[in-house]
């Protein structure tokens, strides 16, 4: 963990040149877990300009707990959609035309399919806490490591974070090596450094869905708790 006192520094003056599309998954229940490089892989298919532009990024597919039903797990192999779920990409804005080619494709992944409905694009908004549910380490690489380096390539990017956690890890396949992953937050953000983030990303894997932020909830109860431990 990597913990700052706040300070003054405000600067807003970073424009979203990327948004994320959202597209409606018409046919198509079940995927596999590790599915990063399948997925990547049946879009750059279709879109075969996604994996070299700068600012183009996958969201990977989850399912949140909701009504009794549990989040899958990597052990059991593969997990079900819902009617609302989506397959999001984040692009950049002079790509946004170029990506609605997804629409009425069909995306062979392993043995399983998806049919790619309407996109429907979301803007990039500020928050001042955002996650990125995996980011790629080597496999060798230990937590207090892992967030040494992740706040050097934030400083590098010229985000000034104040807070840093990081989380669960994940291991993934890919045709040469087992990949290594592992969540990361990032809280007290102001509005251009979380523009910036979302932008960017961390890492070179995010055609394959690591190193993307997306907003998450509050860590003044994260604060608060360690404050009363000390």
């Amino acid at each position: 963990m990597f913990w700052q006192e706040e300070d003054d520094h405000v600067n807003d003056t970073t424009a979203a040149q990327q948004v994320d599309v959202a597209f409606e998954i018409v046919k198509g229940q079940v995927l596999p877990w590790d599915h990063a490089y399948l997925l990547s892989q049946a879009i750059q298919g279709h879109l075969p300009w996604f994996a070299r532009t700068a600012g183009a990024a996958l969201h990977l597919i989850r399912v949140a707990e909701a009504n009794g039903w549990q989040k899958p797990t990597e052990n059991e192999g593969v997990f079900y959609l819902s009617r609302r779920t989506r397959l999001m990409l984040r692009v950049p804005t002079e790509h946004l035309a170029a990506a609605h080619a997804l629409t009425g494709q069909r995306l062979e992944i392993g043995e399983y399919s998806l049919s790619i409905g309407q996109g429907q694009v979301r803007p990039l908004k500020p928050f001042p806490v955002l996650i990125a549910h995996h980011v790629l380490a080597p496999v060798d690489q230990d937590e207090s490591d892992f967030i040494a380096e992740s706040v050097a390539q934030l400083r590098h990017l010229h985000i000034h974070c104040r807070k840093v956690l990081c989380g669960k890890q994940h291991q993934w396949q890919s045709p040469e090596y087992p990949l290594l992953t592992r969540s990361l937050m990032v809280a007290d953000l102001n509005r251009e450094d979380s523009l910036r983030l979302q932008q960017h990303g961390l890492g070179i894997a995010q055609h394959l869905g690591f190193g993307v932020f997306v907003p998450h909830k509050d860590i003044q109860a994260v604060s608060k708790s360690n404050a009363e431990e000390m």
